[in-house]
């Protein structure tokens, strides 16, 4: 009598424990490498005070004014090593970086998404106590900060390197081990909890739900970091708005339409969230549909090439 062996496909424990500590281990690299050279940074800044006689306010001042700047190296550097990684263990960099083609409409409904995200949160924001506001607009330390610099910084490379190490390695480490929904709450968890502020840590942890998702869903790292890229673009007008001098009735007009657009896009977002997923879905759907056809062509064509193949040999 024969019988039948199942095999426990299920991911070990150890698998588990492999994979989770891979994921930590490529967030661990952004954090080390963004800590290493900010220290690097205020090592040098300490000789060139000491030298010239800084008081603390102005050393402070400095560090604060180049904290972007050390972003943009210490993400580049990151950028450079996780390439090398994928270059020395001879992986096709392309499918490592799930560099995958998204259509123009879903780049768009991606970009509206994570704009009309931004000013959706100001609804939510509203309702905190204006002293955790005051204390969390201190604690993002945008003062002296050149427009060009924060620019590159948040919304460029940030978005990049950010949803290179959380969703591309990191989300993709723990789908192998584990249920897609567990990897995409703890890859949020460590999104957010690399936030300094605790305001932060909640939105950016909700963010990253929303990001994870989205790169799950679609295959591609493209339809996240444009999302990251439009969310964090939002606060160059606040950035902007402090340059700009005005009276108080100028400041109180501006406010009330920022308000007005904030509560308009509670809705925009929804909408643009949903446009951005049914569009993935049909441009899945249309790769689905041309891969079966070209299939077809070409069982079609070896067809025509086997029986013309019979012909010729049956009028030899």
């Amino acid at each position: 009598m024969n019988t039948v062996q199942y095999i426990d496909a299920r991911p070990t424990k150890e698998f588990w424990l492999l994979s989770l500590l891979k994921a930590v281990g490529y967030v661990a690299l952004y954090m080390v490498t963004m800590t290493l050279f900010s220290i690097i940074n205020e090592l040098r800044l300490y000789v060139v005070s000491y030298n010239e006689g800084w008081d603390r306010d102005k050393f402070i001042e400095v560090a604060e004014g180049q904290s972007y700047t050390v972003m943009i190296v210490s993400a580049v550097f990151t950028l450079i090593v996780l390439i090398a990684l994928q270059v020395l263990f001879k992986k096709p960099l392309v499918k490592t970086f799930h560099i995958k083609k998204i259509s123009l409409i879903s780049a768009v409904c991606a970009f509206i998404t994570g704009v009309t995200l931004n000013f959706a949160l100001n609804v939510v924001m509203s309702f905190l106590p204006q002293e955790a506001l005051d204390e969390y607009g201190e604690s993002m330390g945008t003062d002296n900060i050149p427009i060009l610099i924060y620019t590159f910084a948040a919304v460029i490379f940030a978005p990049l390197i950010e949803e290179l190490i959380f969703r591309n390695f990191a989300t993709s480490a723990l789908r192998r081990s584990m249920p897609t929904w567990l990897a995409i709450a703890l890859t949020s968890i460590m999104f957010g909890a690399v936030h300094g502020h605790w305001i932060q840590m909640c939105y950016a942890g909700a963010l990253g739900v929303l990001l994870a998702c989205a790169f799950c869903y679609s295959d591609s790292i493209f339809p996240s970091i444009i999302i990251h890229f439009g969310f964090n673009s939002v606060s160059l007008i606040s950035l902007v708005m402090e340059t700009v001098k005005m009276t108080e009735s100028e400041i109180h007009t501006f406010n009330v339409i920022y308000t007005v657009i904030s509560y308009f896009c509670v809705f925009a977002c929804v909408a643009a969230t949903s446009a951005l997923f049914i569009s993935i879905k049909s441009s899945q759907m249309k790769e689905k549909r041309d891969a079966l056809l070209k299939a077809a062509m070409q069982k079609s064509a070896a067809d025509a090439e086997a029986q013309s193949g019979e012909w010729n040999a049956n009028g030899q």
